[in-house]
């Protein structure tokens, strides 16, 4: 997409980076089912997804997508790597003291969600994580998505090693598995929440390097 560039996000543009988060999965069922009422949701979701964000800038890399025409940053994607899976990486500083802070009453149903990602997450092969991918909700259905993952892609198929998301929906599955993804075992939030699809992809070629660019 020539009228697209991505770059790494920079430790200032958090809770920018948050903000077009926010945004775009304001209305996803997830979000419903972690606060169904529409007028608490913001913030909690808001912050849920800047520790997330803060997390892959410390131990991976937050790529955003700057449409040109506009000069607007209108997607992000913030990528974990797994290079020792059975350790992952730490979670930012008083992860759940600042999460509960902002949840009140909800924070239950964020904790449940972190625990059933953790439970499913594989611990047998190194990878980079898809924390979150998200485009502002005016810009979707432009490729800007598919163009963020291809960006990681290339440098994971230099490298040899895989890439793992949690889809949080059927519809978001389908698009995952277009770009190389393949379905592991889905899984359901409690108190009849939605379904998550965890999912997994190969590298296309084998590493012409020993060291992944991440590794620093």
């Amino acid at each position: 997409m020539n009228h697209l560039t991505i770059f790494d996000a920079p430790a200032e543009s958090l809770d920018q980076m948050a903000e077009l988060l926010a945004q775009a999965f304001f209305d996803l069922d997830v979000a419903r089912w972690l606060v169904p009422v529409t007028m608490q949701r913001h913030r909690p979701l808001r912050t849920h997804l800047a520790l997330g964000v803060e997390q892959a800038m410390r131990h991976g890399r937050v790529r955003a997508a700057l449409y040109l025409p506009t000069n607007r940053v209108v997607g992000v994607a913030a990528w974990i790597r797994h290079h020792e899976p059975a350790q992952p990486p730490p979670v930012p500083h008083r992860y759940r003291e600042r999460l509960a802070d902002a949840c009140h009453g909800h924070h239950d149903r964020f904790t449940a969600f972190d625990d059933l990602l953790a439970g499913v997450h594989p611990v047998d092969r190194p990878h980079h994580y898809l924390a979150l991918l998200g485009v502002a909700q005016e810009y979707q259905g432009r490729g800007i998505g598919r163009s963020l993952l291809h960006d990681h892609h290339r440098e994971l198929d230099d490298t040899a090693l895989g890439a793992y998301l949690v889809a949080s929906s059927h519809d978001s599955a389908r698009l995952y598995q277009r770009q190389g993804y393949t379905h592991l075992e889905a899984v359901r939030l409690p108190h009849d929440g939605p379904h998550m699809y965890p999912m997994w992809r190969n590298p296309a070629r084998p590493a012409r390097t020993s060291r992944s660019p991440l590794a620093t």
